[in-house]
């Protein structure tokens, strides 16, 4: 299949950032070109931007609202019916598997299951096979919503965020939605393919390689810095390769 030409159908990309990350931008958008062209994309944020990344939609969202009213807004104005949930630092490292990526839409499709996460992470029993590399998210998992890359029905993550109205991003901002999932009864399952671990809670995914948060500490209310703890084999290559001082960020 040639990923320069091929565009998934009913299928956009949705990364949702903030200007104080604009730095990182080029690098992410860079390697999504790179890596998997064949993705629709828009960007959320909370301001009109300097933004000229080729094919990329923008979607300015009002910061004095509920991080919830923001989200519900902007997945509105998007016309697929599945998204791709991403953060603006899940930067790709290498080739995305289109192939897969189409076999995981089609199965949320045709099933009652409201996402795919793209990585196994925050599930330390894994759950039920579905098929292959496919596995279900545990109802009881503390972490059965993630803030990871996923694939999503669209309408069933607006549905969440209507029922669970979070103001921010943090303290137990993903144990919270979790709950609020089976309230609602949304189910999920995750990608794994006998990958490594990476750090104590997530794995590297064939599916979708990529840096699950080049960026850590903004969401926990510390100095965002560059993740050279997990992730330093990929951030020394992709920030030399971007031209990218890691001095003014710093390092973790």
């Amino acid at each position: 299949m040639n990923q320069e030409k091929t565009e998934i159908e009913d299928l956009r990309m949705v990364v949702w950032s903030h200007s104080t990350y604009s730095d990182i931008w080029e690098m992410f958008f860079g390697q999504l070109e790179e890596n998997a062209p064949f993705f629709k994309k828009t960007l959320l944020v909370e301001k009109q931007v300097d933004f000229n990344f080729k094919d990329c939609d923008v979607i300015i969202n009002d910061e004095n609202l509920p991080w919830c009213q923001r989200i519900v807004n902007c997945l509105e104005k998007i016309d697929e019916k599945y998204i791709i949930w991403m953060l603006e630092d899940f930067t790709l490292y290498d080739t995305v598997n289109i192939n897969d990526i189409i076999r995981l839409k089609n199965y949320l499709e045709n099933t009652k299951y409201s996402f795919v996460r793209l990585i196994r992470s925050g599930i330390m029993k894994a759950g039920n096979k579905l098929e292959d590399n496919l596995y279900e998210t545990p109802r009881d998992n503390i972490y059965l919503f993630s803030l990871n890359a996923a694939i999503w029905k669209k309408e069933d993550l607006i549905k969440l965020f209507t029922h669970y109205r979070p103001d921010k991003l943090f303290g137990n901002f993903e144990i919270e939605a979790s709950e609020a999932c089976r309230e609602i009864d949304i189910h999920g399952c995750y990608v794994y393919n006998n990958e490594k671990l990476r750090g104590k809670l997530h794995y590297d995914s064939s599916t979708f390689p990529h840096i699950m948060s080049a960026i850590k500490g903004g969401c926990v209310g510390k100095r965002p810095r560059w993740n050279m703890t997990q992730y330093k084999d990929e951030l020394s290559v992709l920030l030399k390769k971007y031209n990218i001082d890691q001095n003014i960020r710093g390092i973790c």
